[in-house]
């Protein structure tokens, strides 16, 4: 497979592209835009594609743009947040993609530490841990890592299936990863997970525990802090689940993202076959995917049950069908 992924022509401070896609998000976006431009590495070029925000954000992008760092796209309509990402991945000239939401602070050696992770260990995509700060700016108690109760991984490629530990804004990716994940399947759920799955599957990942960024949770998130490992926590389907009025209403729901999933395992499964890689983990999560009992915790666990390793990286969220996986290993 793929060898030597630290170009050695490299200069010695490679284009560092920071990918940021934007909505609606001015309450939060001026700090985070400054601690991008208070980062201490030397070559660095900011990509944004706002996804026809109504607020102020644009006004202030506009602003901000003047900057000659700072690459500005305005889409004529709202893609969603997933495409919005891929559209400013695509864009990106760097060696290294870092990506970057609209509400956070990075510390100023966010991007040096992880340039020099990624060039020490060879890595496709490297990750660190945050400090978690409220809508004030006020820090919590606990870090990303600790206050999910989420185990990291490095090389478990089998890992990224079902679950996803990797927090985009906490991460950055080579451009020869990069190029290999672009462009998304149509399956793809969250853009942080996709990367993550393709450099799981590569061997291509590693992880710090520094904490590098201030992760802001707040209500007006657009994307949060979970990983999309369960029917609650992917996207807002819990939300759904939990308004859903009758038994058709919650069997509507589950029946989108029973789809979902399959278009993704879909999705896994062509980037499998095009890069040699084996597929038969792939083929079973497809059946299980149309199973009648998937979304159901039974079925949930019985996976578990089946692949025992999947549960590697399973948060709080999941607990109770890991547990249960747990007591017959």
């Amino acid at each position: 497979m793929m060898s030597d992924w630290i170009e050695n022509r490299q200069p010695l401070n490679p284009l560092v592209s920071v990918a940021m896609a934007t909505f609606n998000g001015e309450k939060y976006l001026g700090q985070q835009l400054d601690s991008l431009l208070d980062q201490d590495y030397p070559e660095i070029e900011i990509v944004i594609c706002d996804d026809s925000s109504t607020d102020g954000t644009v006004p202030l992008l506009k602003k901000y743009a003047r900057n000659s760092n700072i690459l500005l796209h305005l889409n004529d309509k709202n893609l969603g947040y997933v495409r919005n990402f891929e559209k400013t991945l695509s864009r990106c000239r760097g060696d290294y993609i870092a990506l970057c939401d609209q509400d956070d602070v990075w510390l100023p050696q966010k991007i040096s530490r992880l340039v020099s992770l990624a060039r020490q260990t060879d890595r496709g995509l490297v990750y660190s841990d945050a400090d978690l700060i409220d809508g004030s700016g006020q820090a919590l108690r606990k870090s990303l890592r600790t206050s999910y109760n989420i185990n990291y991984v490095e090389d478990n490629r089998r890992a990224f299936y079902l679950f996803n530990c990797v927090t985009g804004c906490t991460s950055l990716v080579s451009r020869r990863l990069l190029d290999l994940a672009l462009p998304f399947p149509p399956g793809v759920i969250v853009h942080d997970w996709w990367l993550a799955f393709v450099a799981a599957r590569l061997g291509r990942m590693g992880y710090t525990n520094e904490r590098l960024i201030q992760y802001r949770t707040h209500g007006t998130n657009q994307i949060g802090i979970r990983p999309l490992t369960s029917l609650k926590t992917a996207g807002n389907i819990g939300l759904f689940l939990s308004s859903a009025k009758n038994r058709k209403e919650v069997k509507e729901v589950q029946g989108v993202w029973k789809k979902r999933y399959h278009d993704y395992f879909l999705g896994c499964l062509a980037f499998e076959q095009a890069n040699g890689l084996e597929t038969d983990l792939t083929e079973k999560l497809l059946e299980w995917s149309d199973e009648g009992s998937t979304w159901s915790w039974w079925g949930k666990s019985k996976l578990f049950l089946r692949q025992r390793d999947l549960f590697q990286i399973v948060p709080g969220h999941l607990r109770v069908p890991a547990l249960l996986s747990r007591l017959f290993l």
